[in-house]
């Protein structure tokens, strides 16, 4: 069965980013590598981090562009033109994404363009189901989001998913199935994350999701991941601000997923 989006559109508002504020971090420092915890599944991982692609990235969902972007100025700030397209993220609409039979454990809302699109295509590489979002800027520029998650389970919330290890930061905490859920910015590249390869080069969130299997309650990984690489007019970091916000909507926008097939999915 393919998606089904509900038309509930929300305007981003401050008020709508209040249960776990903005998400934005200073630089962690922490002397952990976050290998003493729990360790997620190795299936699906990929090295390399330079020249990386992702499932389902593609404009029209078919393709899995390369990402190569090269880092802009280190401050975020970007030109003015730059920050004029970045208001565009912003300035949008939500709708919910709940599609029906997908290994998604929550549901979530989305940015969407002025005609109500947004989802570019649907993947899976190895253990790492995710969905493209593709947000226009001005005529001719798109930001790219992905939200990602790990097919296979673990007993207790990961290493990773506690903040535990160098460039990871605890920036808030969301109730979700009954738990208080640490809500995780990764710094660009972060060393502390070892999975991660692919679209990285942009602030991420990563949370340990519950959800009451047939074996008791596993925690899934969830990322909020976005890349600049298909843009002309924007470069790394140029919308690092309202990246952040944007991610703060989606993030507190999380709900349970009652008709996922993440069980099956990871078999």
């Amino acid at each position: 069965m393919g998606p089904r989006y509900s038309r509930r559109r929300v305007l981003a508002t401050t008020a709508s980013l209040a249960s776990v504020g903005t998400l934005a971090g200073c630089s962690s420092s922490g002397d952990s590598d976050g290998g003493d915890g729990t360790e997620e599944g190795s299936g699906g991982s990929t090295s390399g981090g330079e020249t990386s692609t992702a499932a389902g990235a593609g404009v029209d969902g078919d393709a899995d562009p390369t990402e190569t972007a090269t880092a802009a100025d280190d401050d975020g700030g970007g030109s003015d033109g730059a920050q004029q397209l970045c208001a565009d993220l912003t300035d949008t609409e939500y709708e919910r994404y709940d599609e029906s039979g997908s290994p998604f454990v929550a549901t979530f809302e989305y940015p969407i363009n002025g005609d109500g699109s947004a989802v570019g295509g649907t993947g899976i590489a190895g253990e790492e189901y995710s969905v493209s979002l593709q947000k226009q800027l001005g005529d001719a520029d798109s930001f790219y989001i992905f939200a990602v998650q790990y097919t296979n389970g673990t007993d207790a919330p990961t290493a990773v998913q506690r903040g535990e290890g160098r460039g990871l930061e605890q920036v808030g905490s969301l109730q979700f199935g009954g738990e208080s859920v640490p809500v995780i910015r990764a710094e660009p590249e972060a060393t502390g994350d070892s999975r991660n390869r692919v679209y990285n080069r942009e602030p991420y969130y990563i949370l340990g999701l519950p959800h009451e299997a047939d074996s008791g309650t596993q925690y899934y990984r969830f990322d909020l991941r976005a890349t600049t690489a298909f843009a002309n007019g924007i470069d790394t970091n140029d919308c690092q601000e309202s990246w952040e916000e944007v991610a703060t909507h989606m993030v507190n926008s999380l709900e349970a997923n009652a008709d996922t097939t993440v069980e099956s999915a990871g078999e």
